[in-house]
């Protein structure tokens, strides 16, 4: 069983290592990983600033993730599992526990690497369209949009 729960300072250690684990291949492909990924930091601005969240396994934390919200929906920032906890439900879990946060009619975006195929993957068959491909100076990624409809009471 996993829990999502509110992320704290003393969680900041284990979530940049769960991290720089999660983001080994964008080092390997790209020679870099997003923005602040192994910075401690970087991470606790996160803190401060997003809505940032733990995903909690049995034993121990397993994940991360971090986002913010404005009228128009909910841009989700970084979501990271820890590689051996990945393909177990848990990016769904986390899914399902943004749009239970959403208003009605609500979107959810996010942007993924381009090289990402299986993020990619994994996004459009949780119902995301690719909406755009943005460039970077340093890569590009693709725009992600997802609308959310509350069921009705």
């Amino acid at each position: 069983m996993y829990l999502i729960e509110k992320a704290s300072l003393d969680d900041i250690e284990k979530l940049v290592e769960i991290q720089i684990s999660a983001f080994s291949n964008d080092l390997k492909m790209c020679g870099s990983g997003p923005p602040g990924f192994d910075s401690s930091e970087h991470q606790i601005k996160c803190l401060d600033n997003y809505s940032y969240y733990v995903i909690k396994g049995s034993k121990a934390t397993v994940g991360g993730f971090y986002f913010s919200v404005d009228e128009k929906g909910l841009n989700l920032i970084r979501l990271f599992v820890e590689p051996s906890q990945q393909n177990q439900g848990l990016g769904k879990l986390v899914l399902d526990f943004l749009a239970n946060q959403m208003s009605e009619s609500m979107h959810i975006e996010l942007e993924t690497p381009t090289f990402s195929a299986e993020a990619q993957r994994f996004y459009e068959n949780n119902g995301f369209q690719k909406v755009q491909r943005i460039d970077y100076k340093s890569g590009s990624s693709f725009l992600y949009r997802k609308s959310v409809e509350q069921p009705r009471s």
